[in-house]
């Protein structure tokens, strides 16, 4: 990841109701970054396995990128570094 709105996406997946380490791994795997996953089509979510119905509509309701931009500003003022399944330190 290298630019904010990647960063932002990713911290936005944190916040998807029913969405744990698992089920993001999968979705990463399988549209390569998160803002891809906000872009795919419901049918091509739902190709993903264990990906069902009911958490494909909690990442369409899913709305509030400004409490991800947020967290972003609070890590890079307390120095943290986000580590995710594609980092090389993770």
């Amino acid at each position: 990841m290298t630019d904010d709105n990647d960063i932002i996406y990713t911290l936005a997946l944190t916040q998807i109701p029913q969405l744990g380490a698992v089920k993001a791994k999968a979705l990463l795997a399988a549209f390569g970054d998160a803002a891809s996953i906000w872009k795919a089509s419901n049918s091509s979510l739902l190709r993903v396995p264990e990906i069902g119905e009911r958490l494909v509509e909690n990442i369409r309701k899913f709305k509030d990128f400004d409490t991800a931009a947020r967290e972003l500003e609070r890590m890079r003022k307390n120095n943290i570094e986000l580590y995710h399944f594609k980092s090389a330190k993770y």
